[in-house]
């Protein structure tokens, strides 16, 4: 393989970002600081950075790093998220270390030698057509009507007249892969028009949340087009307090701050609405801002005043947002969209999981060929509710447990399809462990509860394994089921006392096993004595009777039911 000028032929440091790699004295360190990380993930990252631009294989990464040592694929996997939380990478939208699926990866940042005075290789031009070929085309199974009514709206927008959807769902229901998948359709790619597009992504702020900050992220990005000239005359004539906020474009940026000391920053929203009104007649805008639920109250001011402006303007804006989080925080979001919709001034695409049809497409096309996609398929919807993010997670698991195989006739499962334990995926595991944390720890207490409950339980003995009402137990299960936040609704059970109570289940069965893993053991045990003796106390005698004599205690029996069989009568 080819070494680039930053190879291992020189001790100097090499620059990236704002990063130093120091190779004489194995650090790496952030504007001066040092980033602490494992002598075998710095031994990575040397590799990659030493490569820049070049597709590494993994195989090649754990023989270089890793030589003569018997190791699996999960320690390469751990270096490269220890890397990535180093340098604050997202997998999904990488600045530094790229993944190419199957295959390995590649460092895209641009590195200087110090000393050299030129960069060793610029950012890699990005273009469609090489992203397919080299990282795979994401597969998109079950949302064909969601993509013909973005495409619809586009539509729209070229006519003129200005167009907001809202792409909602849980996390990892793919607002992303749709919203590039729309990005990257004969739509948007075959229009004879320009079409501008300019990507922002709020994040969870822990200090004060920058004005706008996913909106200015997206117009840095629409700034780097080839024909960048046309949207800095328009921001310096239409929108120079949005301007003046990236000084790196101008000459003049101290003059112009200067000439705008008397503007208000609330002038930022009028700005911006006449600009999209000032775009070329032969440009079409798309605006996509994601993960809205994190953003701050201007962007949704700004949000607003587009959707309400009655002038024409070849607008799209993409927004996306998971209601369960905006709900948890109570956020305005939601109130904003649904006083938007109240005027019809924009649209919402909830999306929905995919069902066990959709599955098997993606397994079809995933693994061309294979005999297993249909009995996979459905023991995959019932592991994960056809949830895509846990659907591609679990499968790279049997990937990496060599449980699928790539043989030489084609695809094959190496275990019988009953044998195989599914489990909980570090990456789905990680991703709700840290939706856990949002909750309160009363909240916690209860869904740890549940989880020992079985794949359905009810309130009356979750509240008697933690000591609790079990009114105020139900109540808070149903807040958590109108958000869709870890738990949905599930029928109504009627006890021997008359009442009749609402039942409930996790939304996703890998959610349920995510969340009891983490009970310590002494801790389980205590759960289910707890719920199987209340379950005792209630039912007394009647316990014994046979279940379908006795209709009113069928809900508490499928209750019981899910206990462990100790706990059972």
């Amino acid at each position: 393989m080819e070494v680039h000028a930053a190879g291992a032929q020189s001790d100097a440091p090499i620059m990236f970002l704002s990063f130093c790699l120091d190779r004489r004295g194995g650090r790496l360190t952030c504007a001066g600081k040092p980033i602490p990380v494992r002598r075998k993930t710095w031994a990575v990252l040397l590799h990659l950075v030493e490569r820049p631009g070049v597709l590494v294989t993994k195989g090649e990464l754990l023989d270089a790093v890793w030589p003569d040592t018997a190791v699996t694929p999960d320690v390469l996997i751990r270096s490269i998220r220890e890397l990535r939380i180093a340098l604050g990478d997202d997998s999904r939208k990488p600045r530094c270390v790229e993944t190419v699926h199957r295959r390995g990866y590649r460092f895209i940042a641009e590195t200087q030698v110090a000393g050299s005075g030129s960069p060793v290789l610029g950012v890699r031009e990005d273009k469609p057509e090489t992203r397919d070929q080299e990282r795979g085309t994401p597969i998109l199974v079950g949302r064909d009507a969601e993509l013909q009514r973005l495409e619809a709206l586009f539509a729209k927008a070229r006519a003129g007249k200005r167009q907001i959807v809202f792409v909602t769902g849980p996390a990892g229901v793919g607002k992303t892969t749709l919203i590039e998948a729309f990005l990257d359709s004969p739509a948007i790619r075959h229009t004879a028009s320009p079409v501008w597009i300019g990507r922002g992504c709020c994040v969870d702020q822990h200090a004060t949340r920058e004005a706008c900050m996913c909106v200015l992220d997206a117009l840095a990005r629409l700034v780097r087009r080839p024909d960048a000239d046309r949207l800095l005359g328009l921001l310096r004539h239409a929108a120079p307090t949005w301007l003046v906020q990236m000084p790196w474009l101008m000459d003049d940026a101290e003059a112009l701050r200067q000439s705008l000391q008397p503007a208000r920053g609330e002038r930022m929203l009028r700005e911006f609405a006449a600009l999209t009104e000032a775009l070329p007649a032969d440009v079409n805008l798309v605006l996509v801002l994601e993960d809205l639920h994190w953003c701050d109250p201007s962007t949704i001011d700004l949000l607003s005043l587009l959707g309400q402006r009655p002038e024409p303007a070849r607008l799209l804006v993409i927004a996306s947002y998971r209601p369960a989080e905006a709900a948890v925080q109570e956020h305005v979001l939601p109130q904003a969209v649904r006083t938007l919709q109240l005027h019809r001034q924009c649209v919402e695409l909830p999306l929905h999981e995919l069902t066990q049809e959709d599955v098997q497409h993606y397994l079809e096309a995933r693994f061309p060929g294979s005999d297993f996609a249909l009995g996979l398929a459905r023991v995959l919807h019932q592991h994960t509710d056809g949830n895509p993010l846990f659907m591609v997670a679990v499968v790279e698991h049997l990937l990496l447990r060599g449980w699928i195989l790539d043989t030489a006739p084609g695809w094959a499962l190496s275990t019988p399809l009953e044998q195989i334990d599914l489990g909980v995926p570090d990456h789905a595991r990680r991703m709700i462990q840290t939706q856990l944390e949002w909750l309160s720890p009363a909240d916690r207490d209860l869904l740890e509860a549940g989880s020992a409950g079985g794949v359905q339980f009810a309130p009356q003995a979750i509240a008697a394994a933690l000591g609790l009402d079990a009114g105020d137990v139900e109540k808070r299960c149903e807040q958590l089921a109108r958000a869709q936040w870890f738990l949905k609704a599930a029928g109504s059970s009627e006890w021997p006392d008359g009442s009749v109570r609402r039942c409930y289940a996790f939304t996703h069965e890998l959610c349920r096993q995510a969340v009891y893993a983490d009970i310590p053991g002494g801790q389980r045990q205590r759960l289910h004595q707890r719920m199987g003796e209340a379950l005792e106390a209630a039912y007394g005698e009647r316990r014994l009777e046979p279940v379908r004599s006795k209709p009113s205690v069928r809900g508490a029996a499928r209750v019981s039911a899910n206990l462990p069989r100790s706990f059972r009568t």
